[in-house]
């Protein structure tokens, strides 16, 4: 199954899964994805330095919805980072929708200037990042008939290799002093999804001691972004959101 193949089944299952239309969006593959965004942006604009994929929302640039995704990335771990990447990219794909609809008056060029951006960015992030993590599982037991969806599978999974890898990663970020809140909002995200297959852990056993140190509001972070599973639950926070990420 070649990569195009994987982008038109993962979108198929995106859509019938959550019920949202994948429309006005091209999603391409490139090999080089760092370079390929200037044609899609403004080269003056912050890019990736690293990255499996990327969405970019309309611009003065390019009138369309982009995603891109790294052809390199996914000849490493493939299908499954193939479909992860872009079911990652199709869920903030959903949610700028969404919030440009709401907040912006379909208006792509203000959508980074508005006062709750921040906060949307961020819950995407975490949106997103859960959203890979179940959903390639699902997907992966669809079209590969060696894998088997299997929850107590998947818990022993998470207990035993991703939550040491998960604490060991973000460890490594806090001893070079290269954290950042977003990497915390992926660090919640993925212990979500952890919980989500083992009902009886608890952050504040399992975190990092460093990342207390560090931050100490990891875990009401965590507790607050727990219910906020959808975009129309938690576009009623984003101002309560909003003021977390100006006190970190």
């Amino acid at each position: 199954m070649n990569i195009d193949n994987i982008i038109e089944i993962t979108t198929k299952f995106y859509t019938y899964t959550f019920k949202e239309p994948v429309e006005n969006v091209n999603i391409l593959c490139t090999n080089n994805l760092i370079n390929d965004i200037d044609l899609f942006i403004e080269s003056n604009n912050p890019k990736p330095t690293d990255t499996n994929g990327l969405f970019i929302e309309p611009n003065s640039i390019s009138s369309m919805s982009t995603i891109l995704i790294n052809y390199q990335q996914f000849l490493r771990r493939y299908p499954d980072s193939a479909i992860a990447t872009i079911l990652h990219e199709l869920t903030h794909f959903s949610d700028y929708q969404k919030f440009v609809k709401e907040y912006c008056n379909n208006d792509w060029l203000i959508v980074r200037r508005h006062m709750l951006f921040p906060a949307f960015y961020y819950w995407s992030e975490y949106h997103a990042r859960i959203t890979e993590i179940i959903y390639m599982r699902i997907l992966l037991s669809i079209i590969d008939n060696t894998y088997e969806y299997d929850e107590e599978n998947i818990s022993i999974e998470m207990l035993e290799y991703q939550i040491p890898r998960y604490n060991q990663e973000i460890e490594a970020l806090i001893k070079n002093d290269n954290i950042t809140l977003g990497d915390i909002v992926i660090y919640c995200a993925r212990f979500y999804v952890c919980k989500l297959y083992i009902h009886d852990i608890f952050l504040d056993k399992y975190i990092p001691p460093e990342l207390l140190k560090y931050s100490f509001n990891t875990i009401d972070l965590y507790h607050f972004l727990e219910p906020l599973q959808s975009y129309d639950v938690a576009t009623n926070y984003f101002i309560e959101l909003k003021k977390i990420i100006l006190d970190y």
